[in-house]
């Protein structure tokens, strides 16, 4: 698969070389679901030819929270390049707003508290695109992806409508219910610096995102005065009730119940740095995929949970452009093929031994990561390991007892393990 940065774009720009641009209109329909009328935007790339008998491919974008369908500028002019240069096929992109209720944000679920959001998007929405433009009407021609908020809609969606959608891509999104207490704990620290619980919550800073969650997630009109139920109790501590409710919402979960998903391909990525703990929530994901034998992509990279934006989309979209023209190669093999991995410690003197199988020669890369998923040490940076059986040993002296991820990067793949030091 071939791969773009946002250098490239930068150089295409410099040059004013083949650099296009395409149509944003925005616009209204009246949504059944929703019982009036809601806003979306439509890029239409370059040349757009309603008449055109091969008709387009399209995309949905889904915004993160406290967006809306405006959100996210910086997209056309990537679309517009990589269109124009022959690295993605002239396509339909389409921005549903998702920030319906009190709170600024759907989680893109039905709701009693933000209405129907996930109907107007399956039952209102796409129809409508496909009526009225000239969209490939076929799955195999349609995919999905966001960010945040989005990236949990666009899973989540995909995973629940694969006669919809042939992939979707997700960037700093929350597809696992586990160590989300980790989350939970970055808010409080954040909404109550100088406070001691009991704590009282409301809308508004970093309290927002319990508020927004459990507005799609949880609703509960009874509840006043905010009509939800959170998922934290008055001293921060996580109620697990709630949290059971959450997990149904989650990528992971679906696929836990139903690890069948057909050809539906997965692209997903985090930064490292993600101020909201949520590199380690989207480790969480990549095990469960793995644990079913699922074919994925996860990337991650140095950065936070918005600042590196305008270099991932294009990994996303060249890759659900790939989906779509059914370019993909073995860059989707499963496992990263390894056979088997083993890890363990000597207490002694804090010794990594990692032993596995390679069913053909790559290059690997080996990091020692906090369990908050930050880099605490390079064991091994672009190292051609060869087919077989391998067994490799880092001492690790001072290291403190506790739990760690050993993060492995495959020929641009990653695979990680937990590792607990005692």
């Amino acid at each position: 698969m071939k791969k773009i940065y946002l250098s490239s774009i930068l150089y295409f720009m410099s040059l004013h070389f083949a650099f296009a641009q395409g149509q944003l209109i925005t616009d209204s329909i009246f949504s059944q679901a929703l019982d009036q009328y809601e806003y979306y935007q439509v890029y239409l790339p370059e040349n757009y030819d309603p008449d055109n008998q091969d008709g387009y491919q399209s995309i949905y974008f889904l915004h993160g929270s406290l967006n809306n369908h405006t959100s996210y500028g910086y997209l056309i002019p990537i679309l517009d390049s990589l269109i124009a240069n022959g690295i993605m096929a002239p396509t339909i992109v389409v921005k549903p707003n998702g920030s319906q209720g009190p709170y600024g944000g759907s989680m893109y679920v039905n709701s009693v508290l933000n209405g129907n959001v996930e109907d107007f998007i399956i039952q209102d929405l796409i129809p409508y695109i496909d009526e009225n433009f000239n969209t490939k009407k076929d799955r195999q021609y349609r995919t999905i992806m966001g960010h945040s908020m989005g990236a949990n809609g666009a899973g989540r969606l995909a995973l629940s409508y694969p006669e919809l959608f042939i992939g979707f891509g997700a960037h700093s999104g929350t597809p696992d219910i586990n160590l989300f207490d980790i989350f939970f704990d970055w808010v409080i620290f954040n909404a109550f610096p100088t406070s001691i619980p009991p704590y009282t919550f409301a809308p508004g800073g970093w309290q927002s995102f319990f508020f927004i969650a459990s507005s799609g997630w949880s609703p509960n009109l009874e509840n006043q005065p905010y009509q939800v139920d959170l998922p934290v109790d008055e001293f921060g501590f996580p109620i697990d009730s709630i949290l059971q409710v959450w997990s149904q919402f989650t990528e992971a979960q679906i696929v836990s119940q139903n690890p069948d998903i057909g050809d539906l391909a997965i692209f997903f990525d985090c930064g490292i740095q993600d101020q909201f703990q949520f590199f380690p929530v989207n480790e969480g994901f990549r095990d469960t995929l793995v644990k079913y034998n699922i074919s994925h992509i996860f990337e991650y990279y140095e950065g936070g949970h918005s600042d590196k934006l305008a270099e991932r989309f294009p990994r996303s979209l060249e890759f659900l452009d790939s989906v779509m023209n059914a370019k993909i190669t073995d860059v989707l093999e499963i496992n990263l093929q390894i056979e088997e991995m083993n890890l363990y410690p000597n207490p002694s003197n804090r010794a990594l031994n990692i032993q596995f199988q390679l069913k053909k020669s790559m290059k690997m890369s080996i990091d020692l990561l906090s369990l908050e998923g930050k880099k605490i040490r390079s064991l091994i940076t672009d190292s051609k390991i060869s087919e077989g059986q391998h067994k490799l040993s880092f001492e690790l002296e001072n290291l403190p007892g506790g739990q760690y991820f050993i993060n492995f990067l495959f020929n641009g793949q990653n695979f990680s393990k937990k590792w607990s030091v005692y």
